[in-house]
């Protein structure tokens, strides 16, 4: 197989020349960080929708199990993020990460529309893209941008599903966040907020964790996929992941849990054994803990 260099020495002979003038990214990356991060980044594309909204609208404070952008196209919106209260008009767009919890209102009974576009970014199967890149809750952009653009062609892939349409929709939403990290994710200190060396130690537990989520494990039979010590596996988990090993196990489970409820049909108690949880009551009681409210009224709420 020809290497990149044996192609551009066969380009670049007498019949040749290789086009290299073109206009520079925006990103920099002097130490390599961020290339290995977005290399390692699995995008998956999950809806798309383009919502007109009365002036009755209300989205109750909620937490989700994947990210969100929730872009106006048309009016003003009350976006909460965080307990923060933000108002946004066209072209502005809010960023709803996993876990955070978030709100959305009609402003003086006005109608607006919105995008509401899902997608998981998973760094390693594990880490979420917006986590180390630090997202802002609150993008500015104008109506007309390229970013709106895009969000208003993953509604029309959505919405039409032409024959493979979730390649395509998985290939707009990938070169919808390259372009915004590209543009607008200043990177303060990539040393200290990229924690891909310690992630690709933990690559096997991580792996495990996403394929096994309904069986039981143990911090031992993580910590021997990683040839660490318990001790040592603990230490490198928290260092990455800022959290527990088995606080992510479980906040994996709930996310999971949260995507079958909105994306599916299942009963309660089938969705409770699919995230690994035998107990369906025990299962309500921890999602009504960590999640603010329980699983049927989470499903009936999480409209957008």
């Amino acid at each position: 197989m020809r290497s990149q260099k044996d192609h551009l020495q066969f380009a670049n002979s007498v019949t040749t020349r290789v086009e290299s003038n073109f206009p520079k990214f925006n990103t920099l990356d002097e130490n390599g960080d961020l290339d290995r991060l977005l290399q390692a980044t699995s995008v998956t594309a999950r809806t798309a929708i383009f919502y007109h909204c009365s002036g009755q609208y209300a989205m109750r404070e909620r937490v989700i199990g994947d990210d969100m952008f929730y872009c106006i196209t048309r009016g003003k919106a009350e976006v909460h993020v965080d307990r923060q209260k933000y108002f946004l008009s066209a072209g502005q767009c809010a960023h709803f990460s996993r876990g955070v919890r978030h709100a959305a209102f009609a402003v003086k009974n006005a109608p607006f529309d919105v995008i509401a576009m899902h997608y998981d970014a998973l760094v390693f199967g594990g880490l979420t893209l917006p986590r180390p890149l630090e997202f802002p809750a609150i993008f500015h952009w104008n109506d007309k941008s390229t970013f709106v653009r895009t969000l208003e062609e993953m509604c029309r892939v959505y919405a039409l599903q032409p024959a493979g349409w979730k390649v395509l929709l998985n290939a707009i939403t990938t070169q919808f966040l390259w372009n915004l990290v590209d543009e607008e994710i200043q990177l303060q200190s990539p040393q200290t907020t990229l924690p891909w060396r310690n992630m690709e130690r933990l690559l096997p537990a991580l792996t495990l964790m996403r394929e096994q989520l309904k069986t039981p494990l143990t911090i031992e039979q993580l910590a021997a996929k990683c040839h660490l010590s318990p001790a040592q596996f603990r230490r490198v988990f928290q260092d990455a992941m800022g959290t527990s090993p088995l606080r992510y196990l479980q906040q994996r489970r709930l996310e999971k849990a949260c995507q079958l409820l909105s994306h599916g049909s299942d009963t309660i108690e089938a969705i409770s054994a699919q995230v690994g949880y035998e107990d369906a009551s025990y299962f309500s009681h921890t999602f009504r803990r960590v999640m603010g409210l329980p699983p049927g009224k989470y499903r009936k709420l999480n409209v957008l």
